[in-house]
């Protein structure tokens, strides 16, 4: 689709150059109704900055940003520093400005995505982290400005999606546990609202019924992916149910959690109990003798997510789903 320019966007609601420029970019002297009708034109003539207006030596940049949805004080599985290190090795061959930009529920309510990308004069975006419950998570359906959405499932013509086989990863790891002797096998996911935590169940449950045990819902928990949440979840769960013999947890986190509490409670791992994390971070191999877990590569999922952007925003053709390889490494928590 071909993008209108400022001029075009001028020319439809028939004010100045200069009174589009400073409605995109939020300032305060244009009335919020002319601020409002400008931002509606440009959104339906599919306007978006092709540069950011910045120029080093003469050369223009256009800008891509990770937009994660949130950031906390501590990055303790190491996910969001391997996104950033990819996008901006990426972006800095490729001459492209990088920035990072978090949000939440409260900024999505000020601030459309599209605003957002305009007044930040993105050409493009990596986002991850967003719930199905999150403003930007519809919008994005519509969004005129190329993103790359990172473990979330939402149809676009201008997205393309970028994970491991979530569903078959949680399937393999489940099938391990089976094939190692477990029948009473719990899972401890995130939360229902993101999209990595639907899918790995339906993981979960697939190798359950493939190998003809029956699902109990009572063997399910629902974590924010901390490794705090996972200790009070796991702890509750294996005091109810003593018969449980294995855990798959939806993170390496999780997991970290879940080993502390069968520490504590003098469960032996994996005579007793095996356990699966998911995510293969750095520490997983060392933690508790090695962590039995799945293995994605977030450096090269951030590469292939960036590398996508920038070839939508340079009007290539790009795959709408991008499946990166998982693994699935066998350590010391769970029998070989």
């Amino acid at each position: 689709m071909q993008r209108a320019t400022i001029r075009d966007v001028a020319k439809a609601c028939n004010v100045s150059i200069t009174t589009v420029s400073k409605a995109l970019n939020d300032y305060t002297d244009v009335k919020q109704s002319t601020k409002e009708n400008i931002l509606k034109v440009a959104k339906s003539l599919n306007y978006v900055p092709n540069t950011s207006a910045r120029s080093l030596g003469g050369i223009r940049q256009k800008t891509i940003a990770l937009l994660i949805s949130s950031l906390g004080q501590r990055d303790e599985s190491g996910y969001i520093y391997e996104l950033i290190s990819s996008i901006y090795n990426v972006c800095s061959k490729k001459g492209y400005e990088f920035i990072l930009l978090a949000t939440d529920s409260l900024k999505q309510r000020k601030m459309t995505f599209f605003e957002l990308c305009m007044h930040k004069n993105l050409d493009g975006a990596v986002i991850i982290g967003l719930h199905t419950n999150d403003a930007y998570y519809e919008e994005l359906k519509e969004s005129p400005v190329p993103c790359a959405l990172i473990d979330m499932n939402v149809a676009g013509e201008n997205i393309c999606l970028i994970s491991v086989d979530n569903k078959r990863a949680a399937f393999d790891a489940v099938s391990h546990l089976i094939k190692t002797g477990c029948t009473n096998i719990a899972m401890v996911n995130g939360k229902a609202t993101a999209q990595v935590s639907e899918e790995r169940f339906e993981g979960y449950k697939s190798a359950l019924e493939e190998n003809g045990i029956p699902l109990n819902l009572s063997y399910v928990v629902e974590t924010d992916f901390s490794a705090k949440d996972g200790v009070d979840k796991t702890r509750k769960l294996l005091t109810k149910h003593k018969e449980i013999d294995a855990l798959f947890c939806a993170s390496d986190l999780l997991a970290f959690g879940a080993l502390t509490v069968v520490n504590e409670l003098g469960i032996k791992v994996p005579e007793a109990l095996s356990i699966v994390g998911f995510d293969n971070i750095f520490t997983s191999r060392y933690a508790f003798g090695g962590l039995t877990t799945v293995g994605q590569n977030h450096y090269i999922i951030g590469t292939r997510a960036a590398e996508c952007v920038i070839d939508m925003v340079e009007s290539k053709d790009v795959p709408k789903r991008i499946h990166v390889n998982h693994e699935l490494v066998i350590r010391n928590t769970t029998h070989g």
